[in-house]
C-alpha cells in the first residue's frame, strides 16, 4: 500500500496533530511484544477524554430530540394547521424520526467509509440544527413532520457514525467505557429535554422555543469538530498512514511504549486491509460461514468490555415491572417514580447494546455491520411510536404498557438463556467460553469457584 503524506491534495483529516518526542525508527517486533501488556493499565490522555465528550454530543442531541417531543405534543394546541392535533397527526410526527433515522442508517454506513467519520458527524450536525429550525417556524402539521424527518436523518448519522468514532479512537482496554458513556448523553438529552419542556410549558407559543433549542448543541459541536480528527483506522485504510501514527500518537502520548503500540496498531490495522482486499473473491457460502464464526468469537470483546450478565437482567426486571403496576390512590406519584426506575435500568442495562455493538465487526464491514444493527435499533423505535397512540386508545394504557412488560419479560428469558457471565474473565477464557456455543452454565460455575 502506498503511503500519502499530510500535504497530499486530498488530504481528508482535521488539523494535522503533531506528535511530541516520537522517534521514526521502527522498533523489532520482540521489542513491541515486550510491552503490549503494558496497553492494559493505560488510562488515556485528556486528549481521548475531550475527544470523547465532544462526540458524545451527538448523543445528547438525539436524546434531546426524542424526549422533547412528549411535552411539544401537549403544547402545541391549534398552533399547527389551526386545529387541534389528531392522533394520527401525533403518531407521524413522533414515528417519523425513527423512519428516517432507519432510512439513514445504512447510507451513513457507506458514506462513513468513503468520506470518513468526522464528517458525518459533521453532516449529521448541519442537519440537526436545519431539522430543529424548520419545526420552529412550522405552522403546518406537514412542516413539523418534515422537520422531524430531517432530524431523523441526522439521528440515524449520528448514532450510527458517533460509537464508531469513538470506538476507533479509544484505546482498546478503554473503549467499552468510552462507548457506554454516549448512553449516559443520551440519556441526558432526555432528561434536559424534560426541564426544558416543563420550563417552557406554560409560556404561549412555548414548544417553538423547546424544539429550536436543539440547534444550540448541534452549532456547538459543529464548531468543536473543526479540531477534532479523524480515526486512525479509516486515515490508515484511506492510505493516509503519516497522519494515522500522529493520530494514534496522540492517543497514546504520555505511555512509555507509544511508539510501540503505535506502530503495532497502525500494522495490525494494515493486516486487516490487505486481507479484506485479498479476501473479496471468495465464495459466498465459505464468506458466510465464516461471517458466522467470526461474529461468535468477536461477540468476546464485546461482553469482556461491556457486559455484566446480572447487572443486564437486573436492569430488564426493573423495566418490565415499571411497566405492570396497578391503579392505587398514589397514582401520580408512582407514574413518577416507575418512569425513573424505567428510565434508570434502560441506561444501565440495555441503553448501551446498540451502541456497543462496532466492537463486534472487523475494519472490512464495520461501517455495514453497525449500519445494520443501527437500523435494527431505529426500526423497533418507528413501530413503537407508530403504534403507541392507536395501542393506547384501541387497548387502554393499562394493556399497552403490559404489552411492553411482556416484551421485556420474553428479552429478559432470553438474556438468561444465552447471555454468559463474563465478570472476572479474561479474554482468552471468554474466546473458549463462545468456541461451542453461549457458554452460559460453564461462566456461571467459574464465576462460583472464583468466588
Amino acid at each position: 500500500m502506498g503511503t500519502r503524506h499530510e500535504n497530499d491534495t486530498l488530504d481528508p483529516n482535521a488539523p494535522l496533530l503533531i506528535l511530541d518526542g516520537h522517534t521514526t525508527h521502527d522498533p523489532q517486533n520482540n521489542e513491541e511484544d515486550r510491552h503490549i501488556d503494558s496497553e492494559s493499565n493505560y488510562s488515556g490522555t485528556q486528549f481521548i477524554w475531550a475527544l470523547t465528550f465532544s462526540a458524545g454530543l451527538s448523543g445528547l442531541l438525539f436524546g434531546y430530540e426524542y424526549g422533547v417531543i412528549s411535552s411539544t405534543l401537549v403544547s402545541i394546541g391549534t398552533d399547527l394547521s389551526d386545529r387541534d392535533l389528531t392522533t394520527l397527526d401525533k403518531s407521524l410526527i413522533t414515528s417519523c424520526t425513527s423512519l428516517f433515522a432507519l432510512v439513514a442508517s445504512p447510507l451513513a454506513g457507506v458514506l462513513a467509509d468513503k468520506f470518513g467519520r468526522r464528517k458525518v458527524i459533521f453532516v449529521a450536525d448541519a442537519l440537526f440544527a436545519l431539522g430543529a429550525f424548520v419545526q420552529a417556524i412550522s405552522n403546518e402539521v406537514w412542516g413539523m413532520i418534515a422537520g422531524r424527518s430531517i432530524v431523523g436523518l441526522a439521528v440515524g448519522g449520528a448514532s450510527l457514525v458517533t460509537p464508531l468514532y469513538i470506538s476507533e479512537l479509544a484505546p482498546s482496554n478503554m473503549r467499552g467505557r468510552l462507548v457506554t458513556i454516549l448512553s449516559l448523553f443520551i440519556t441526558g438529552g432526555q432528561v434536559v429535554a424534560y426541564i426544558v419542556g416543563w420550563l417552557f410549558s406554560l409560556i404561549d407559543g412555548g414548544w417553538r422555543w423547546i424544539v429550536g433549542l436543539g440547534i444550540l448543541p448541534a452549532l456547538f459541536q459543529l464548531v468543536i469538530l473543526t479540531a477534532l480528527p479523524e480515526t486512525p483506522r479509516w486515515l490508515a485504510q484511506a492510505g493516509f498512514e503519516t497522519n494515522a501514527i500522529a493520530v494514534l500518537g496522540k492517543v497514546y502520548q504520555g505511555h512509555p511504549d507509544s511508539d510501540c503500540i503505535t506502530k503495532r496498531i497502525l500494522r495490525e490495522i494494515q493486516q486487516e486491509v490487505a486481507e479484506e482486499r485479498l479476501g473479496h473473491p471468495g465464495g459466498s457460502s465459505g464468506a458466510g460461514q465464516q461471517w458466522i464464526h467470526y461474529v461468535l468469537q468477536r461477540t468476546t470483546e464485546l461482553f469482556y468490555v461491556g457486559g455484566n450478565r446480572r447487572a443486564l437482567i437486573i436492569a430488564m426486571m426493573l423495566q418490565g415491572s415499571s411497566d405492570t403496576v396497578p391503579d392505587d390512590s398514589m397514582l401520580p406519584i408512582t407514574i413518577l417514580l416507575c418512569l425513573t426506575v424505567y428510565t434508570a435500568s434502560y441506561a444501565f442495562g440495555l441503553g448501551n447494546v446498540p451502541w456497543q455493538q462496532s466492537e463486534l465487526f472487523p475494519l472490512s464491514v464495520r461501517s455495514l455491520g453497525s449500519a445494520f444493527a443501527t437500523a435494527t435499533n431505529w426500526a423497533s423505535n418507528f413501530v413503537v411510536g407508530l403504534t403507541f397512540l392507536p395501542m393506547m386508545e384501541l387497548l387502554s394504557p393499562g394493556w399497552t404498557f403490559g404489552t411492553y412488560a411482556v416484551v421485556c419479560a420474553v428479552s429478559w428469558f432470553a438474556v438468561w438463556a444465552i447471555y454468559p457471565e463474563m465478570s472476572g474473565l479474561g479474554l482468552e477464557e471468554v474466546k473458549e467460553l463462545l468456541a461451542d456455543g453461549w457458554g452460559v452454565k460453564e461462566s456461571l460455575a467459574r464465576t462460583r469457584n472464583d468466588s
